[in-house]
């Protein structure tokens, strides 16, 4: 590498960047197996003359990555994450798994299987990376298994049904997996002789906890039953598992889920719960003492609110709300090292940041602000980390770190940026002005939005308007880069203004706000919208 760094230098002081790259195709066409990697390092080392920067088109936008899943290792020095990015040939995305370290450098792919890999997990004491992929001969996803120090990835499972969701023993020794039973004999038969009729909605396998050995890869059921296991977490110390429970897999059915709680071999199992409410994101407090977990439901279990953190004796008992007064809506949650705070991702309406509650003394913080939607979040408890990607209007999720807060700590804490991947795609192009814009419902209400101004906005003139208005209802519109999907730079770059607007029955602004269309769906939605878009008018500039 020293070599080749010399020669690279040599080049360039002779050549311009055209000739350098060229000459490093020249020196390396003998290791073929090492000329992507290198050029990518390269590229991205030497600075290449400035272009002025022009307005986006839509294969540009289709070719922006997508930045997810970021994961620090235990010692927090080193950062995996995925990179997702066009694949003309195959006509979509394509998502690797990258690492680089947190201290800097450039970030290496470490996985280039043809149909993509995800979910990547540190092993506990770092030495191995876990990931989930469909290659070769796979008819399903299943668990693979990637050494550090390097070497080639090797597959440990291979279940018929393949693998859904997976994690880490706290020794490292074993993995456990969620994993669909396998067809009967008589429903394989069916299959072989094409008699392919269902009933609707009946076409399923319940879905059950496993643990597999690393070195015997001996499987060992947890769970087993006419019931499906849709989520779960092993606590801290490897005892417990908290899993979400419901009749079956199917979406439709997710309000019959519950949270139990169980021994790392499935003994003794506890319900924690009993409603006809959805939840998720059930994690074991450190001490296992007690279970957080969210749903959208007010203190008396009723459905449809913003959702909310609630918390539950491990042994059982009522489970209360806690946040009450909280307007916004919790995304997902954890529980800090020491058990004293919940860390929480939480959606404002027009933004998403980062949150700490104590527990104890009832005090919220705000970790992050500004025009911007934290996703991808990740609390690294041996690290003592956040780790997460931010949405930008001008990055569409580059990763960052936010170290927790220790109490003899004093003072704020700052954001500290680990990658610049995607800024450095998105630097070349002009990108549009996004603010956030408020008005009055027909009704009076506050209400607000996202406004994008069009590229060469001139202040006094008037624009052609595209309104997008989110779906769910319950969702919002949140600052961010945009994707192919909305395509704002696009509209933007061709003269258009576009209002986004969080009308009535949007997540992120309380409970009244969202439960406006319950009852009745069309009352102000729908002029909340309109009533936007006069505001503009009025204003002058649509």
């Amino acid at each position: 590498q020293k070599w080749l760094a010399a020669k690279c230098a040599a080049l360039a002081s002779h050549h311009g960047l055209f000739k350098l790259l060229s000459g490093i195709v020249q020196m390396m066409r003998p290791l073929h197996f090492f000329v992507g990697p290198f050029l990518l390092l390269a590229a991205t080392t030497v600075a290449s003359p400035a272009q002025p920067a022009r307005a986006m088109r839509l294969v540009d936008l289709l070719e922006i990555p997508s930045l997810a899943e970021p994961r620090l290792s235990p010692d927090g020095k080193q950062l995996l994450f995925t990179l997702a990015e066009a694949n003309w040939k195959q006509n979509r995305q394509l998502r690797h798994i990258w690492r680089t370290e947190v201290a800097g450098g450039a970030a290496v792919c470490l996985t280039r299987g043809s149909a993509g890999e995800h979910s990547p997990r540190w092993s506990p004491a770092g030495d191995a990376i876990a990931f989930l992929a469909k290659r070769g001969t796979d008819e399903h996803e299943q668990i693979y298994l990637l050494p550090t120090a390097g070497g080639e990835a090797r597959r440990i499972t291979a279940r018929a049904t393949g693998v859904k969701q997976f994690a880490w023993s706290v020794g490292g020794d074993s993995l456990y997996f969620l994993s669909a039973e396998p067809r009967t004999a008589a429903r394989r038969e069916q299959v072989k002789q094409q008699d392919d009729v269902f009933a609707f909605d009946e076409n399923f396998q319940q879905v059950h906890l496993w643990k597999l050995g690393i070195e015997d890869r001996a499987e060992v059921r947890i769970t087993g039953g006419d019931f499906s296991i849709l989520d779960f977490r092993l606590s801290r110390d490897g005892t417990r598992i908290v899993v979400h429970r419901s009749v079956n897999p199917l979406f439709g059915d997710s309000d019959h889920g519950e949270v139990h709680i169980m021994g790392a071999r499935g003994e003794d199992p506890v319900r924690l719960t009993d409603n006809r409410v959805p939840e998720k994101s059930a994690r074991v407090s450190p001490d296992n003492q007690t279970v957080l977990f969210l749903a959208k439901a007010n203190a008396q279990f009723e459905y449809y609110y913003n959702a909310g953190l609630f918390l539950v004796a491990a042994s059982g008992g009522p489970a209360r709300r806690v946040l009450t007064e909280f307007s916004g809506e919790i995304l997902e949650a954890n529980g800090s090292a020491a058990g004293r705070s919940v860390f929480f991702r939480a959606n404002g309406g027009t933004h998403v940041d980062l949150f700490e509650f104590n527990i104890v003394t009832e005090e919220l913080k705000v970790l992050t602000t500004g025009d911007h939607a934290v996703r991808g979040w990740h609390y690294s408890v041996p690290a003592r980390q956040h780790v997460m990607s931010i949405d930008q209007p001008t990055n569409p999720g580059d990763v960052w770190l936010l170290p927790e807060q220790m109490p003899p700590e004093p003072g704020a804490r700052d954001l500290i940026r680990v990658t610049r991947l995607l800024e450095q795609r998105t630097a070349q192009f002009q990108l549009p002005r996004q603010e956030k814009v408020a008005w009055r419902g027909a009704d009076g209400a506050a209400v607000e939005g996202l406004l994008i101004y069009p590229l060469g906005y001139s202040k006094g003139e008037r624009y052609p308007l595209v309104v997008q208005a989110h779906g769910g209802p319950a969702s919002s519109d949140r600052f961010g880069f945009g994707r192919w999907r909305d395509y704002l730079p696009i509209l933007a770059a061709r003269g258009y203004l576009v209002l986004k607007p969080n009308y009535r029955g949007s997540t992120g602004y309380g409970n009244e706000f969202l439960r406006d269309m319950v009852g009745h769906y069309f009352r102000n939605a729908h002029l909340d919208v309109m009533a936007g878009v006069d505001h503009l008018i009025a204003a002058g500039i649509v």
